[in-house]
């Protein structure tokens, strides 16, 4: 009787494990790619702290530091009124976050950051 030698397992065993292997990748490469867009939509849309235009009433203000292994880091955020209502908060950079106080308003547009006291309040400069 003649008997056939084999190097290894039949080739349909290679074959099945390797697309195990390329499903299991193209898993973690979708997975990997919903948690960038997940973050990328975060920063970039109009409802998150990194909005790029919004203007309304500045109602309060604060700092949170954050500590990791590489050292401190300083977030300035402050929370803005629109005239509709909505408070949301917004991410702003040291110069802003010193000047801007509480009932001055605020609106960030092509033209950047502007702050400014209402006609009302206009004695408090």
């Amino acid at each position: 009787m003649l008997q056939l030698i084999t190097d290894g397992p039949p080739r349909g065993a290679a074959l099945k494990g390797a697309a195990k292997i390329g499903a299991k990748f193209a898993v973690m490469v979708a997975l990997l790619g919903g948690l960038y867009l997940f973050a990328y939509y975060h920063r970039y849309t109009q409802t998150g702290p990194h909005r790029r235009a919004y203007e309304g009433r500045v109602i309060d203000k604060w700092q949170m530091i954050r500590e990791t292994q590489l050292g401190s880091r300083v977030r300035q955020r402050v929370l803005v009124e629109a005239d509709g209502g909505e408070r949301f908060e917004v991410s702003v950079n040291g110069e802003t976050y010193e000047r801007a106080q509480p009932g001055m308003r605020i609106r960030n547009g092509t033209a950047g950051v502007e702050l400014w006291w209402p006609v009302a309040a206009a004695g408090r400069e």
